[in-house]
């Protein structure tokens, strides 16, 4: 059975890679750098910036607020969770996220900040190419509500919708909504599961009216998959793999792939590798899980090398999730 099961994953796994084609038109429809709301494609969770990034189909706890909002039904029962994350970004900017949710039995409900820093930009203009000393007021931020629903024993469904606010500089600034919905399925074979999300979909927007520069939301969707190869959540040893596949207005077809080791239900260790991107490939993380009773505390770090980056080629990120 074993065999079959590995097959079987391996087989899903396929579909994935091979029928990615399929959905290939509504790749690459914007050229880079003409969407809007970029700091939306900056992933959150350190949990899943350690996998790769394929966390769709992982997706079980209030994180899932930022990758597939199905996955809150997975949240213990009328337990408030809560989880915030720190990202050292690229050019000394920061990004914060923050959610808090909790599981009913009407369905689950939680909210969503994320809040991005850009630091000190200098202005520079054409008589004063080396900057005027003036610093730009800059600044993005997105809220947003999420419910979600288990209709069956195997089949959850969840939605967002956000309002989100982007300042370039004085006078230069916008306010958006944007919805999101992913589904989480279990197919009932062992521990394999199947996540589907659509985040980041908004309207077009002419962001300098003089000018006339129209710009595109990030939309992402992504199809993934997901299994305990080796044991069993919660178990003294458990081995999760993952794999996604995810479509973007403005990037080529791009591919997750990731791994989550837990030892005792308190530590764990995470490796993934991107596919498709011109600066990013292998990630790591690691976590640590205090649990007392029904509550718990977990703490989670995750390193990515960008290798195109030499003075600040790499991006840190620490998270603190928990329940009471």
């Amino acid at each position: 059975m074993r065999r079959i099961y590995r097959i079987g994953f391996a087989a899903l796994v396929g579909v994935l890679v091979l029928g990615a084609p399929a959905l290939a038109d509504i790749s690459n429809q914007t050229p880079v750098g003409e969407t809007y709301a970029a700091f939306l494609e900056i992933s959150q969770s350190a949990r899943a910036a350690g996998m790769g990034d394929a966390y769709v189909a992982v997706a079980d706890d209030v994180n899932s607020v930022f990758w597939n909002p199905a996955g809150l039904t997975a949240m213990t029962r009328n337990r408030l969770q809560f989880a915030f994350t720190n990202t050292r970004w690229l050019l000394e900017s920061q990004l914060n996220s923050a959610a808090i949710g909790v599981n009913t039995d009407y369905g689950a409900l939680a909210l969503s900040l994320v809040a991005f820093n850009t630091g000190d930009i200098e202005e520079t203009t054409i008589f004063n190419p080396e900057g005027t000393g003036r610093i730009l007021d800059t600044g993005s931020w997105a809220v947003g509500g999420v419910y979600a629903r288990q209709f069956t024993e195997r089949f959850s469904v969840g939605f967002q919708a956000r309002v989100i606010e982007e300042k370039l500089d004085r006078g230069y600034d916008y306010r958006v909504f944007d919805l999101a919905v992913g589904t989480f399925y279990h197919t009932g074979y062992r521990s394999l599961r199947i996540g589907m999300s659509l985040r980041n979909f908004g309207k077009d927007l002419v962001l300098l009216t003089d000018e006339a520069i129209k710009g595109k939301m990030p939309v992402f969707f992504s199809m993934a998959t997901a299994a305990e190869v080796y044991g069993e959540r919660g178990e003294d040893v458990s081995l999760t793999g993952a794999v996604e596949a995810l479509y973007s207005v403005s990037v080529e077809r791009r591919m997750h792939v990731g791994a989550e080791l837990w030892l005792r239900n308190m530590v764990a260790f995470r490796a993934g590798y991107k596919l498709g991107y011109d600066v990013q490939d292998v990630t790591a993380g690691a976590g640590v899980r205090v649990q007392r009773g029904i509550h718990h505390v977990q703490a989670d770090f995750a390193y990515v090398k960008f290798d195109k980056f030499p003075d600040n080629g790499a991006t840190l990120r620490f998270s603190v999730t928990g329940s009471f």
